[in-house]
C-alpha cells in the first residue's frame, strides 16, 4: 500500500471539517496547519480520533500564531496513521 501524505491549512477554523474529512478519505498521513480547537473537536466527532490515533503537536485556541512542533521519533509502523498538527 502506498504512503499518501496531504498537508492542509485549515485557516484557524475557517475550513469546513466535513470538506477536510471528505478530501482525506484515502490518505495515510495528514499534516494540518493552523488547527484550532473547535475544528479539531469537529474532526474527532467525524471519527478522526480513530482514523489517526497517533498525533504530533496539538490544536491551539490561537491557531495560526506559528509555533514549531517538538521533535518526536516515529517508527515506520506508526508513520502511516499519524496526524501532524503544526
Amino acid at each position: 500500500m502506498p504512503l499518501t501524505v496531504v498537508e492542509l491549512n485549515v485557516l484557524g477554523g475557517s475550513a469546513s471539517p466535513a470538506a477536510v474529512d471528505e478530501g482525506t478519505r484515502d490518505v495515510s498521513l495528514v499534516v494540518l496547519t493552523e488547527l484550532d480547537t473547535s475544528t479539531a473537536a469537529a474532526l474527532d466527532a467525524l471519527g478522526w480520533d480513530e482514523r489517526f490515533p497517533h498525533r504530533v503537536g496539538r490544536a491551539d485556541r490561537a491557531a495560526g500564531v506559528g509555533r514549531r512542533p517538538r521533535r518526536r521519533r516515529m517508527s515506520p509502523r506508526r508513520l502511516g496513521k499519524t496526524l501532524w498538527l503544526l
